[in-house]
């Protein structure tokens, strides 16, 4: 076998290596507080799950400690739009849409828009 080939060789299996034992990339939201304004400031629940990440995640439902749950029609992370909901059936629905944002331990700032019920 060529040095080339060894040294190509020997990086992937030090890549395969690296992959096989590194943790997960999921930051966690869980305890992190959530300001949603005049509604109020809350603390986020989540569950660590077997992928290696929490439930649920920030793009289905925010869960609060307190019982509250804000169902999602936008996400945004660090000032940049991850998902939103059509907004023509947004405006059909015409429920009260509330903002909250709290701050991942390494995820950055989440601004979350949605429906808050108790």
């Amino acid at each position: 076998m060529s040095r080339r080939g060894a040294i190509a060789l020997l990086t992937t299996i030090a890549l395969i290596g690296l992959a096989t034992f590194a943790g997960p990339a999921a930051g966690s939201h869980a305890g992190a507080l959530a300001d949603c304004g005049t509604a109020g400031t809350f603390t986020v629940k989540a569950t660590d799950n077997a992928a290696g990440s929490q439930s649920p995640t920030p793009f289905t439902a925010v869960v609060f400690e307190g019982g509250g749950v804000l169902t999602v029609q936008e996400i945004s992370r660090n000032g940049q739009l991850l998902f939103s909901r059509a907004s023509n059936g947004r405006a059909r629905n015409s429920l009260t849409e509330v903002t909250c944002s709290f701050t991942s331990l390494s995820d950055g700032t989440f601004t979350v828009t949605g429906i808050l019920t108790a």
